[in-house]
């Protein structure tokens, strides 16, 4: 009787092709349902007549970003958009520089 036992390497790289494989998965499903609501908007626009109505739209202007959602306005200024931009890239390196000294 012969058992293969995978060694640590290996399950290591096989749960994060796994992980790989469920991420994209899930990209393509969250794509798929944003399509679908898009193609389905439009046909009901069309069916019924509107016009200018969307279900997804974003807009840059004058230092503002506009989101339209499900028929709501949401409005962000850019500054507030870099900033936090800046505040995640900011935490992301301290977190990776605590991982290597911990690593060393």
């Amino acid at each position: 009787m012969v058992i293969f036992v995978n060694s640590r390497i290996e399950r290591y790289k096989n749960r994060k092709k796994n992980k790989f494989k469920k991420f994209m998965a899930l990209l393509v499903i969250i794509n798929l349902l944003l399509i679908g609501i898009v193609i389905v908007d439009n046909s009901f626009s069309e069916f019924m007549g509107i016009k200018n109505k969307r279900v997804f739209y974003i807009d840059s202007k004058n230092e503002k970003y506009t989101a339209t959602i499900f028929g709501k306005n949401y409005t962000v200024e850019k500054q507030l958009i870099d900033n936090l931009k800046d505040t995640i890239i900011k935490k992301a390196e301290d977190v990776y520089d605590s991982i290597r000294k911990v690593i060393k």
